[in-house]
């Protein structure tokens, strides 16, 4: 089972892990895939840039253990 996560993530907090861990732990074979947002595509639908550019936002979201 694959769950998906999409978001922009910016500005990453222990509310982000812990969304991923709930998906993580809805079944033992499950595999989370979390999915960054675009900055420029969530800069044109929130009107405002991102706070962190979108390599950086990857590479919290690899940090992540879950």
């Amino acid at each position: 089972m694959r769950v998906l996560c999409n978001g922009v993530w910016d500005m990453y907090h222990v509310g982000h892990a812990n969304a991923w861990l709930q998906a993580k732990q809805t079944t033992q074979a499950a595999e989370v895939v979390v999915a960054v947002h675009d900055g420029a595509d969530t800069a044109a639908h929130k009107g405002r840039p991102c706070v962190f550019s979108d390599e950086e936002r990857c590479a919290m979201v690899l940090s992540c253990a879950w």
